[in-house]
């Protein structure tokens, strides 16, 4: 008589086989933990660029607004139309047109504006009051961008016998300055305003961003 073979696995194989599986699911976990850890990586950098080019675009809206008016607060003191001494808490603060006014409120459609870095943050703050009466009045506030390391400011003047265009000046060597001051102290009259003004931001994301914004 035929001696009858059982069939089915010996042990041996049931200890490779599962020995594969195991290795197959770990590499497939590998995968999936890398595709999921980059696809957030990605999405955190957009997220980061997209602050940041908001934050960018605000602050040239602003400028492109800018106006040569001086504001008046407290007792006669009078503040210039664009100031600027590269402070934390005042890197500029100036007189902006264009806030819309759709009620038809009775309120003008000027804004001041103030730029402040604060706790690493930049802070875009506004007074929709140009001249107020109390020099203290808490201004609206709102958060740019998270993670600032530094900002610098520098504005461009206009040079004697030089066109004043902004690539003629940078060409010619431009005076960029730290700091301006946009009311002559000899007269106590509004004094011009910069042709433009670099800013040149340092973030934890970004090394070093820089924008050129020529004033109207």
């Amino acid at each position: 008589m035929r001696a009858r073979h059982a069939d089915g696995f010996t042990l041996v194989e049931l200890l490779l086989a599962v020995a594969l599986s195991a290795v197959i699911a770990a590499l497939a976990y590998a995968g999936i933990n890398s595709g999921m850890q980059a696809a957030l990586s990605l999405e955190t950098e957009v997220h980061n660029l997209t602050e940041l080019q908001r934050a960018l675009s605000i602050i040239e809206e602003d400028l492109l607004q800018v106006r040569l008016r001086p504001v008046m607060h407290g007792v006669d003191y009078r503040e210039p139309a664009l100031v600027s001494n590269n402070s934390a808490d005042s890197l500029l603060e100036f007189t902006r047109g264009g806030f819309a006014n759709p009620l038809q409120l009775p309120r003008s459609d000027l804004l001041r504006v103030r730029y402040v870095l604060r706790g690493g943050s930049l802070w875009r703050e506004h007074w929709s009051q140009l001249d107020r009466v109390d020099a203290l009045q808490t201004p609206q506030r709102v958060m740019l961008l998270s993670d600032v390391t530094g900002i610098e400011l520098e504005f461009l003047a206009e040079q004697p016998g030089v066109i004043p265009d902004l690539l003629s000046l940078q060409e010619a060597g431009g005076a960029w300055q730290r700091y301006w001051d946009s009311e002559d102290p000899r007269t106590a009259l509004t004094a011009p305003l910069p042709l433009a003004i670099r800013l040149t931001l340092t973030t934890t994301q970004y090394a070093q961003v820089q924008r050129v914004v020529e004033l109207p």
